[in-house]
């Protein structure tokens, strides 16, 4: 995921983060500007960016919410803290804001999308877990998956494809410590869950499942190594398949099926600032026709 650039072909420069936040109490935030939304999706053991912690996209920002949430877009959102920590967050964002640009003149209410989370704080066998529960709808207009006007017989009138005039999904996360490495608490070993659902068309996920066991801290001789193994599942939507197989006159044939893949990772410190990683990845594709794909990675990063 740390690969994803705001250009969809050849090099591009562009400031995908850029916002203000104004406290306006002490338990209320607000921020407008330009956002990274990939970090918007950072917990305790889930997300990173892809430098941090996974690099599968399903463990840093789930690709089910990539509907209505570009890379980098415009918005606002307001914060509402509980003990210093969000508690309950509402914001809106531009739904197809061109990356590259600063897109102050492309704000329209047919492309918002308006979310919201509520988080809140439990404790098993006296270690913290945090839930959030949360749900999107943006007023985009795209292509329906179901264009079966597209196939009239001949005498039926004008074609005009059909429109799908909202998406929406809902999701929910949790992250639990497991046990504390050290005097701080965070480092140390860590599970998450990640469940979403969406309205399956014009989403071309209808939901997704993400879960891992993560270390944020090995142990008390390596308190900045980190490791990490996940699985994960996304169920295509069954209007897309549909889709599919009505159109198989006009299109090649393409079988799709369930995505299912997991990674595993371990960071080693090498000093406090330089830090090297090895992982491997394997999916099986939503393709059918494709072979199970298997990556190997390497990274390296320098703290400052």
């Amino acid at each position: 995921s740390a690969m994803l650039s705001p250009s969809v072909d050849g090099e591009a420069f562009a400031f995908t983060n850029v916002t203000v936040t104004q406290a306006l109490s002490e338990s209320f935030l607000i921020t407008i500007g330009k956002f990274n939304t990939i970090t918007l999706a950072d917990r305790w053991f889930y997300g990173g960016r892809g430098v941090e912690g996974f690099m599968n996209m399903n463990f840093v920002a789930a690709p089910i919410g990539g509907r209505t949430f570009p890379i980098s877009t415009l918005g606002a959102v307001a914060t509402f803290l509980k003990d210093g920590a969000p508690m309950f967050t509402f914001g809106v964002m531009d739904s197809i804001s061109p990356e590259t640009s600063p897109g102050w003149d492309g704000l329209y209410a047919d492309e918002l999308t308006y979310f919201a989370n509520y988080d809140f704080r439990t404790e098993i066998a006296g270690r913290p877990g945090w839930h959030t529960i949360g749900g999107s709808y943006s007023t985009i207009d795209t292509f329906s998956f179901d264009q079966s006007d597209l196939i009239k017989p001949p005498g039926q009138g004008g074609i005009s494809p059909n429109i799908q005039d909202d998406s929406w999904m809902l999701k929910y996360h949790w992250d639990q410590s497991l046990s504390q490495v050290g005097d701080d608490p965070s480092r140390g070993w860590g599970t998450f869950l990640f469940l979403a659902v969406s309205d399956a068309d014009p989403n071309p996920f209808g939901y997704s499942v993400a879960a891992g066991l993560v270390a944020n801290g090995v142990c008390a001789a390596r308190p900045c190594d980190s490791f990490g193994v996940g699985v994960f599942y996304n169920e295509v939507s069954d209007e897309l398949r549909k889709a599919l197989e009505q159109n198989r006159p006009i299109l090649p044939s393409i079988d799709i099926d369930h995505e299912l893949g997991g990674e595993i990772f371990y960071e080693f410190a090498v000093t406090d600032w330089f830090r090297i990683a090895a992982d491997l990845q394997v999916t099986q594709p939503s393709i059918e026709d494709n072979d199970t794909a298997i990556f190997g990675g390497f990274r390296s990063r320098l703290i400052f």
